[in-house]
């Protein structure tokens, strides 16, 4: 035991007499330079992996066309007593001049009560806007909800009625 140094514990400070591997490799800014570096070669080889059309549809600004559906009247103007008046305006923002088919339902809530659905045509061109008003007769009593759809479209109007609420 005499002539060795004494055994550090694993709370004693350093003497300075460690060896130059555990002294830090440098400035701060140097390892943070490296590890920037590194990520930017990370993003960099994932971006040319991925396909272009990936890289396009997410940087780009690509129009998507779609048909607008708005009420142009008060929900609780649709609802009425025996029957439905609905009026909407349908904006076309689609690519070409193309003919949208819609269909008006009352779906009745209740049990054994029957749908009433009500047809219609438009042709719009890009821009182009039209009012469309459609009323249905012998809707039954009680909640019902009253749907404007397009047929091969996601687009839609739904207003939900009630008569115990008025």
């Amino acid at each position: 035991m005499t002539g060795s140094p004494p055994d550090k514990g694993p709370y004693q400070a350093d003497d300075g007499s460690g060896s130059p591997a555990d002294a830090p490799a440098g400035p701060w800014w140097q390892r943070g330079v490296l590890v920037a570096v590194v990520g930017m070669v990370a993003v960099t080889a994932v971006v040319l992996t991925l396909p272009d059309r990936e890289v396009e549809l997410s940087t780009g600004r690509a129009p998507q066309p779609f048909v607008e559906l708005a009420l142009t009247s008060a929900p609780r103007a649709t609802c009425g007593d025996g029957s439905v008046r609905v009026r909407f305006r349908m904006t076309s923002h689609l690519e070409e001049r193309e003919a949208l088919r819609y269909r008006v339902a009352v779906d009745p809530s209740g049990p054994r009560a029957e749908t009433v659905r009500r047809r219609g045509k438009v042709r719009l061109a890009p821009g182009e806007s039209t009012a469309v008003r459609v009323r249905l007769a012998n809707v039954p009593d009680g909640p019902h909800d009253v749907t404007v759809r397009l047929r091969h479209r996601p687009e839609r109007l739904r207003v939900h009625c009630d008569p115990s609420r008025r």
